[in-house]
């Protein structure tokens, strides 16, 4: 089961970062720094829970991607959205 978290980890960070090939802004960076604290204490409170820490990682990383898929398509609505919205004003 490890060998296969880790491996969908690897896949879904090589995509993640294949896509994504940039320097993070510093704002971003801050955000990362300010949730930290916080990402750290649900991971032991998962980990204090049962969970093992290869669970919680896959989970947290489930997580984060689901959110950032969701982004994508409110994103992509928008857009659809906004052109239909100008092609029906002419």
């Amino acid at each position: 089961m490890v060998s296969t978290v880790l491996q969908s980890m690897h896949e879904i960070l090589r995509f993640f970062f294949a896509e994504r090939p940039r320097i993070p802004s510093d704002r971003e960076l801050a955000c990362e720094m300010a949730a930290g604290d916080q990402f750290e204490a649900l991971a032991a409170r998962l980990i204090d829970s049962g969970w093992s820490a290869d669970e919680v990682a896959n989970a947290l990383l489930s997580l984060a991607v689901r959110h950032m898929q969701t982004q994508l398509e409110n994103a992509t609505d928008e857009v659809r959205i906004s052109a239909e919205t100008e092609n029906a004003g002419h």
